[in-house]
């Protein structure tokens, strides 16, 4: 779980030695390290254990998470050890959204890569984003994926103030004092979306459900309600058959 947390930072990092901006002599330097020419010896040594880190990490990590959300519906039901191990994968979304954390770890693949396209053009940059973000925002606010309602809500809304910061930054050609009254605009209107999200979800609680859980059926359930049976969340998430 830690590895998937900490995985976009780690990918941008393994990608530094790509990020080269241009002199004006025609020639560039490592963004993240100017006294690093592109093309020199030391850049070449970074570039090979970039390329080694990426390859090990960036893309073996995400192909191990991909394997085990493509399997997970028949290996979950038949082997207790593969719920445990990539149990990181599943416990935070809804049974039928399974597969998220693998559309989290590709969000953030895709995030890392926008500064190495065009990286003397910041407008490209933010239109890359800006097509990233909003991808994940109409694939999120259709399946809401998480199982807490709140972070359902909490994830459309950071996405929505990201795109419109960012489309304001295109638009406004980078002019901060023309940005700020839009940001402290969508700082108000997610606080007041987070205020009235909160007042909604008390006494209450969402439909919830985990792969590898011998209670599948589960619908939402008042404050106090208790299962009769056993129960996958301490009991405040009733089975249906069980009520």
């Amino acid at each position: 779980q830690v590895w998937q947390a900490l995985y976009i930072a780690i990918v941008l990092v393994a990608l530094y030695p790509f990020q080269c901006y241009s002199h004006p002599n025609s020639e560039s330097s490592v963004r993240a390290f100017s006294e690093v020419v592109c093309g020199s010896e030391d850049h070449k040594v970074m570039v090979g254990f970039a390329i080694v880190f990426t390859l090990l990490y960036g893309v073996g990590f995400f192909a191990v998470c991909l394997w085990a959300n493509i399997v997970a519906p028949m290996r979950a039901a038949v082997s207790s050890q593969f719920s445990v191990c990539f149990r990181f994968l599943f416990y935070r979304f809804r049974v039928q959204n399974w597969y998220w954390g693998s559309v989290l770890m590709l969000r953030s693949v895709l995030i890392a890569l926008v500064p190495i396209v065009s990286p003397d053009s910041g407008k490209a940059q933010l239109v890359m984003f800006l097509t990233v973000a909003t991808i994940c925002l109409v694939l999120q606010s259709s399946t809401l994926p998480w199982k807490s309602y709140l972070l359902n809500h909490l994830d459309t809304m950071v996405l929505f103030s990201l795109i419109v910061i960012s489309g304001a930054q295109v638009l406004l050609g980078g002019d901060l004092w023309s940005v700020i009254p839009c940001c402290a605009l969508i700082c108000f209107a997610a606080l007041r979306n987070l205020f009235v999200v909160c007042l909604s979800n008390v006494g209450g609680c969402e439909d919830v459900g985990h792969i590898g859980c011998p209670h599948s059926g589960f619908r939402s359930c008042k404050s106090g309600d208790r299962c009769p049976g056993r129960g996958c969340r301490s009991g405040l998430h009733c089975n249906v058959e069980e009520l």
